[in-house]
């Protein structure tokens, strides 16, 4: 089961030298409120805001999914 933890996203994106919502955006392709949002806990993320997420920051280092 994947898990979503605003908590592992802000140390992944930090790791990435993202540390800004603009970003992170630009990374994802995921627009900086839905960021904002997942980052404060206010909304979980969508199946498909979830893989641009992971796609950005994890299959680069061969994490995958396994990542999260």
């Amino acid at each position: 089961m994947l898990v979503f933890s605003a908590t592992r996203l802000r140390r992944v994106t930090a790791d990435a030298g993202d540390t800004s919502l603009s970003k992170i955006s630009a990374r994802t392709g995921v627009a900086p409120s839905t960021i904002s949002r997942l980052l404060n806990g206010r909304r979980p993320p969508r199946v498909g805001t979830l893989q641009k997420i992971v796609a950005a920051y994890c299959f680069g280092t061969g994490a995958g999914w396994a990542g999260w």
